[in-house]
């Protein structure tokens, strides 16, 4: 994870830019992704209901791998290698890190769907602990990677082209720097949601316009 964290801290600001929509699908893809592995924690052992779930079965836990979690990897794998101008190393961490997740999570799904037997009552709840751990790493990576899509604080984007770019919900601070002459038009786009720091807004914000109130 903090490898990660390097790789992608040390991305050239206009790889990031260009790479803005891919980023926002990987995480809508991670969200997701922890979505369903949540789902798969919720197992309880014993006949209590918990979201939707009665005793552990392994019919209902490889449902949800195979209709949910494998094809939802799949897609991070996919969006993970139409990145554009993308360090292989970075490549090569989010491919890991999805292979690591789905091995972890076909564990898990093993053991929530173990028969009654000496153990098992045990192995669930390690299971189901381990799917927890699963869902934080999905979350920092998420915060990752959302970072790297839209925190520009301190950036230099004198070489990127802002009539040629989406920044709508973009991050930026008074160290930021932009070409010649955008200075202020930038300014007349954001609003202020910290002092000293500022978000691009969008053509239409209103869709957004909670999320700037709460900040």
């Amino acid at each position: 994870m903090a490898r990660l964290h390097d790789e992608l801290v040390l991305l050239p600001a206009e790889t990031r830019i260009q790479n803005r929509d891919g980023l926002h699908e990987l995480v809508s893809g991670f969200v997701q992704l922890q979505a369903s592995v949540r789902e798969l924690s919720l197992h309880k052992e014993g006949d209590r209901v918990v979201g939707g779930f009665g005793r552990p079965q392994m019919s209902v836990a490889r449902s949800i791998l195979r209709s949910q979690v494998d094809p939802r990897v799949e897609d991070l794998r996919l969006i993970s290698r139409r990145l554009t101008a993308w360090p292989i190393s970075v490549e090569n961490l989010l491919l890991r890190l999805l292979s690591e997740v789905r091995d972890e999570v076909d564990s898990c799904v093993i053991a929530l769907g173990r028969p009654r037997y000496v153990g098992a009552g045990k192995r669930i709840p390690e299971a189901r602990s381990r799917l927890r751990v699963v869902q934080e790493v999905m979350g920092e990576v998420q915060r990752l990677i959302e970072a790297a899509a839209d925190d520009f604080s301190g950036a230099d984007l004198t070489r990127v082209d802002p009539a040629m770019s989406d920044l709508a919900w973009l991050q930026w601070d008074a160290a930021t720097q932009w070409p010649r002459g955008w200075e202020e038009r930038i300014r007349r786009m954001s609003l202020e949601h910290a002092p000293g720091q500022f978000v691009v807004q969008p053509v239409d914000a209103d869709d957004r316009a909670d999320w700037l109130a709460d900040v």
